[in-house]
């Protein structure tokens, strides 16, 4: 499947196919009949072939990526409104899942700060990637909450400091990249095109992150940071490249994967 996506994306050839794939309105089965026509395909004369039948397959998938990624991209444009309930709940609710034990004392406050956000209003930060921010840290803190408070006691070290909300929303952009540049095609095809997927791929790209800036040496300051997440962007697209696991706990995939059956 990763084949045909990438042997389409670089057709020359086959343009006007990948426009309809990549259409949210494009037909599947027109570009599926242009392929089977255009490469000559054994038994053209046969839908039903093995051949044809693996093609739709992969084109339904390829289809969907794209699908995925407009998806992703409307709530990146989205941007944050405090007027909207929904926006100002997931905000406090993800507040609550990472400071259980400290109340907020106002909607506009300094606490803001010890998640890692810049000022006393949140919604100042979400600008460049809108809501998918605070879609992903709002999932990272609700499904992977051991791994979430354990980054957040890093980020907040006397020494190797970050911070975490800022760093987050650094990390939604590179996703969405690896997203835009296709390298992300095969962990999508191994584990589903969701939206769930993609937030399991975030949420183990922030861990992966507090892994490698604590096991810098000597210690890197905030004054390092662009370097570092430069270095840590490099590693994972070597990663990509060579198909290593991209997950945090593969069992939540299964889980995800039965719930959206359910």
């Amino acid at each position: 499947m990763h084949g045909a996506d990438r042997a389409i994306l670089y057709s020359s050839k086959l343009v006007a196919e990948r426009r309809q794939l990549e259409r949210a309105d494009g037909s599947i089965n027109e570009a599926w009949r242009s392929i089977l026509r255009r490469k000559h395909f054994p038994e053209l004369s046969a839908p039903t072939s093995a051949p044809a039948i693996v093609l739709r397959c992969c084109l339904k998938s390829i289809a969907a990526s794209y699908r995925l990624m407009d998806e992703l991209n409307t709530r990146a444009n989205t941007k944050y409104d405090a007027t909207v309930t929904a926006h100002e709940r997931k905000l406090l609710e993800l507040w609550d899942l990472l400071m259980p034990h400290e109340k907020l004392t106002s909607r506009h406050t300094t606490q803001w700060q010890k998640i890692g956000f810049q000022g006393k209003d949140p919604a100042t930060d979400f600008r460049s990637m809108g809501m998918l921010a605070l879609d992903d840290l709002h999932y990272y803190a609700k499904h992977h909450p051991t791994s979430a408070q354990h980054v957040l006691r890093c980020s907040q070290d006397s020494d190797r400091w970050y911070s975490f909300a800022i760093v987050g929303i650094h990390i939604t952009s590179f996703a969405v990249q690896t997203l835009h540049t296709r390298r992300l095609q095969h962990h999508l095809y191994r584990y589903g095109i969701t939206r769930a997927v993609y937030h399991e791929y975030y949420s183990y790209l922030f861990h992966s992150f507090n892994d490698y800036w604590m096991s810098r040496t000597p210690a890197p300051t905030i004054m390092d940071f662009e370097r570092v997440f430069v270095d840590f962007r490099v590693r994972i697209e070597t990663h990509l490249l060579e198909r290593r696991p991209t997950l945090l706990d593969e069992s939540c995939i299964t889980a995800l994967s039965k719930a959206e059956v359910a």
